[in-house]
């Protein structure tokens, strides 16, 4: 692109007359030859061609500048057919200004007054309107930030992009428009939430109920959600974007982030009016970028006008640009950050084509005060702050903002009503819990779209479950970081690293992984990709640099809060590779002092790093974040299973190191009416277990000191291990409740022995099931909040998996295989770990009710999806299978993953167990 401007500008100075800097052009009449003129920081003012000006600020040029204008005609420039008859070059050309200056140009004789017009600047041979023109008396002027080529362009004319509803019913009086609108999305688009097909089925539900509905979004569809889109470099963004089928919607700054051509593909859309009303795209690809400045659609009788503005960039310190002069976001797409000027200029030329004006914003709540200067903008439906919904008006109430909801969580509906005589508006309704709706209260989904979409997402990703490594523990951000400097120093080989330069904070305890398999959309969610600047690494990608052993020290006792991970003892003489997130490397001298850097090379953003060393971790057998074996990589000692069918000792495992027997430590009676009979044989009628006439365990009301007491005998993992407790287990129960203990708490697990606390909320079970109030016959099982509903006198397969962890653990509910509910919180802490014993069906509460048991498989590890999916539902026969064949295929398909490693002999000794 440098190349090209610079043939450009010189020919021009040669077509000018201009052999250097500074020597007067002879092509053009005397009074309108400039000699160069030094300029610097005070500012001033420059005439030329008689009665032209340029009026410098003060601090717009550095000091040392010489400036010169030359005039020639505008037949030597491209588009002649539609410029006026002057083209002014301002050298030194594409100078940035660090403020601005105003450029005054005199209207020629070929001017018609009914013609709009802008002053516009010449970039890489093509025309960049300056929308802040305003022509006053013979002069056309406008502020400008770039010394340039100017010249005056006549403005194209703007026709009706689409219609939207029926025709116009001309004896109609007044008419109602819908605006169903949502902004950074941010590629929230994945299949579990099926966010993008509720806020398409919401759209369509719109539709059915008014004609006269549009469908806008506020732009930033790109980045920090789905890693299809990592995958496919932007293209699966692009490609759920265009599938929503918007009317309108604007560039956001994050749908920079890939680069030209995928921006030029993503504006590609024919079913929606794409705004980049700053925004002019200079380059040479073929397919263009068909945005638009402003547009008219049709609604009904009103005919609506649309402009939308991007807001400024973002640097790789995650911080937005505020010093001039700003940076266009990438190559070939020039911006104008003036968005008041712009705004005013385009209601000026295009105002009165239409009835009603609907800025679709990318700036964010600061600049869409936008509205209080350009009160001819009735209604901004923004986007680009991240914060939560709301809603403002200005201009005695005749200027509405309003921004919803981000990430796909949420969409603002508001409805304008039109006198159609006189076309006034007002919104039908306005007060924000009316006009803000949440994705997840959305209960219909659009079922092509959801379709379309597992199309993209499987063109990218061969299996959006695959697990391309397995964590033992929950990690916090410290463990995450400690696992990322592993991987740095096994797939790049650098000698230390040293994390931080920017609260992680938010990042690290909104998306964590848990223990257990991990995928790349988990390791993209603990390191969500930012590409800033656009078409870069992201920002919390990694770097190295080269340091000497004394600058290492230095870099590490300047950042105390940071994690460093290396040698504590520096060889002050010798050279370090070090890693650093990209703010880091690129801006050593805002963190350290006396410490620079020379040359930081970029190695990949972050979740991509841990991806490849975590493909190698699984195809060694080991788990990502400790040296030891898989679970499936060997036989399994921590599964216990009871049948309850040994008639000598129904409490005798079927198989496994632990023991369950009657915890009745008063020896009372009641203890005795646990019974184990074939269901023939029961007093009263249950179902049997798929046709089968299964021994089950029959169970009362157990009392606070009874119960059922397991002592799991089996290592202790996880968080908590150090403290000797089993943080990462599974619990699976054939169980039925009959009618009569419906609509009752009943306690399912107790992971203690404190039944008789002082504290009452430790004597509860720590997972029950739900007592049911009014007519409802169903129930569910948790804690806080209950999972799946079931139904009485009838069989159900329920299978737990903890993950406890000292913040944010997990804790999953499976119904017959399938899973019910998952929950992360604060709450699945250090409680949930089991001592050496628990208890079943009963707590401190005098709250269990009576029922039957078919069996149950305590696991001294977390079970994964597929083995408890593999158990299937409630059967006479409970049985395990360990995840051997998936496994060894699992691995298998690591070892090709990663080229050049080495492969694990341990692995072809073990050939025969996975068979």
């Amino acid at each position: 692109m440098y190349f090209r401007v610079l043939l450009y500008v010189f020919s021009t100075l040669l077509l000018l007359g201009c052999v250097g800097e500074g020597e007067t052009s002879k092509s053009v009449s005397e009074d309108a030859a400039q000699t160069p003129v030094p300029v610097g920081s005070e500012g001033g003012v420059i005439r030329f061609d008689g009665t032209g000006t340029l009026d410098l600020e003060v601090g717009a040029v550095a000091d040392g500048l010489t400036l010169s204008v030359d005039v020639a005609q505008s037949q030597a420039f491209p588009d002649a057919q539609n410029s006026l008859s002057k083209v002014y070059s301002i050298t030194p050309i594409e100078t940035a200004l660090f403020d601005k200056a105003d450029l005054t140009i005199p209207l020629p004789s070929d001017y018609q007054a009914d013609q709009q017009y802008v002053l516009a600047r010449l970039v890489n041979n093509t025309w960049v309107p300056n929308f802040n023109s305003r022509i006053e008396g013979n002069f056309i002027s406008a502020e400008i930030y770039h010394l340039g080529i100017y010249g005056i362009r006549k403005l194209p004319n703007v026709s009706t992009f689409k219609s939207i509803g029926p025709a116009c019913d001309m004896a109609a009086v007044q008419q109602t428009i819908r605006f169903v609108h949502v902004a950074d999305l941010h590629s929230r688009f994945g299949y579990k939430e099926r966010l993008y097909s509720r806020l398409k089925s919401l759209h369509l539900t719109s539709l059915e109920e008014n004609p006269y509905t549009v469908f806008t979004n506020g732009g930033d569809d790109y980045e920090k959600g789905n890693v299809a889109e990592q995958v496919s470099m932007g293209r699966a963004s692009s490609l759920a974007t265009q599938a929503m089928e918007f009317d309108v919607r604007v560039v956001g700054n994050h749908d920079y982030a890939w680069g030209e051509d995928e921006l030029l593909a993503y504006a590609q859309d024919e079913t929606a009016l794409v705004l980049a009303s700053n925004t002019q795209y200079v380059g040479e690809k073929a397919q263009g970028f068909p945005t638009h400045k402003f547009g008219i659609i049709d609604v009904g009788c009103v005919k609506v006008g649309f402009l939308g503005m991007t807001s400024g960039p973002w640097n790789e310190l995650d911080k937005e640009y505020k010093e001039r002069p700003l940076p266009d976001f990438i190559d070939n797409f020039v911006m104008d950050y003036e968005f008041t000027e712009v705004a005013e200029g385009l209601v000026r030329f295009y105002g009165e084509q239409v009835d009603y004006l609907v800025m679709v914003s990318h700036l964010g709540w600061a600049d869409d005060r936008i509205a209080q200067n350009v009160p001819e903008i009735n209604l901004i439906l923004g986007g680009h702050s991240h914060d939560k919904p709301q809603i403002h008006r200005y201009n005695d109430n005749q200027s509405i903002v309003i921004e919803p909801d981000i990430y796909g969580m949420g969409a603002t509906v508001i409805d304008i009503e039109f006198n159609l005589f006189d076309k006034t508006s007002r919104p039908v309704r306005f007060e924000n819990d009316e006009i803000q709706i949440d994705t997840l209260d959305i209960n219909t989904f659009h079922e092509p779209l959801d379709n379309k979409i597992a199309e993209i997402v499987k063109t990218y990703l061969e299996d959006p479950d695959y697990k391309v490594a397995i964590s033992e523990n929950y990690p916090d951000r410290n463990d995450i970081e400690k696992v990322l400097a592993d991987a740095l120093m096994f797939t790049h080989k650098v000698d230390a690293v040293l994390l931080g330069a920017y609260d992680l904070a938010d990042p690290f305890s909104l998306y964590p992984w848990q223990a257990g398999g991990v995928t790349q959309q988990e390791l993209h969610d603990a390191f969500p990709v930012e590409r800033q600047p656009s078409n870069t690494l992201g920002f919390n990608a990694v770097y190295s640099v080269e340091v000497s052993g004394a600058d290492l020290e230095s870099m590490v006792g300047q950042q105390p809060q940071w994690q460093y991970f290396g040698e504590q003892q520096f060889n002050p003489d010798s050279s370090y590779t070090v890693a650093l997130y990209k703010g880091a490397a690129l801006n050593p001298s805002l963190f350290f002092n006396d410490v620079n850097f020379e040359n930081p090379t970029a190695l990949n953003d972050s979740w991509r790093v841990i991806e490849e060393y975590g493909r190698y971790r699984t195809s060694q057998c080991l788990h990502l974040d400790t040296d030891t074996q898989l679970n499936a990589c060997k036989e399994d000692e921590f599964i216990t299973l009871w049948q309850f069918d040994n008639s000598e000792d129904p409490f005798l495992a079927d198989y496994g190191p632990s023991t369950m027997k009657l915890f009745n430590p008063d020896r009372k009676s009641y203890s005795d009416e646990v019974i184990f009979e074939k269901i023939s044989q029961l007093e009263e009628s249950i179902p049997s277990l798929s046709g089968f006439d299964a021994t089950v365990m029959k169970f009362p009301r157990f009392k606070i000191n009874e119960g059922l007491k397991v002592r799991h005998n089996v290592d202790a993992n996880g968080d908590f291990s150090e403290q000797g407790l089993v943080s990462d287990y599974s619990l699976v129960m054939d169980i039925l409740w009959p009618s009569e203990s419906v609509a009752k708490y009943r306690p399912l697990l107790q992971t203690s022995l404190n039944y008789e606390s002082e504290i009452e909320d430790e004597k509860k079970a720590e997972i029950r099931f739900e007592s049911i109030e009014g007519e409802r016959t169903t129930g569910g099982v948790g804690f806080d909040g209950f999972c799946g509903e079931m139904l009485p006198d009838t069989w159900y397969r329920i299978a737990l998996v903890f993950y406890s962890a000292p913040f944010d653990g997990t804790f999953k509910v499976y119904i017959n295989g399938e899973l019910a509910c998952e929950k992360t919180g604060r709450n699945i802490t250090e409680r949930f770990a089991l001592g050496e014993q628990f208890l079943l069906l009963t707590d401190g509460t005098w709250a269990a009710q009576p029922g039957y048991l078919n069996a149950a498989l305590f696991a001294g590890r977390s079970l994964s999806e597929k083995e408890i999916k593999m158990m299937g539902g409630p059967s006479a026969k409970m049985t395990f299978s360990q995840e051997k064949a998936t496994t060894s295929e699992t691995i298998l398909r690591h070892q090709q993953s990663a080229p050049g490693r080495p492969y694990n002999p341990w692995l072809e000794q073990r050939n025969k167990f996975f068979k």
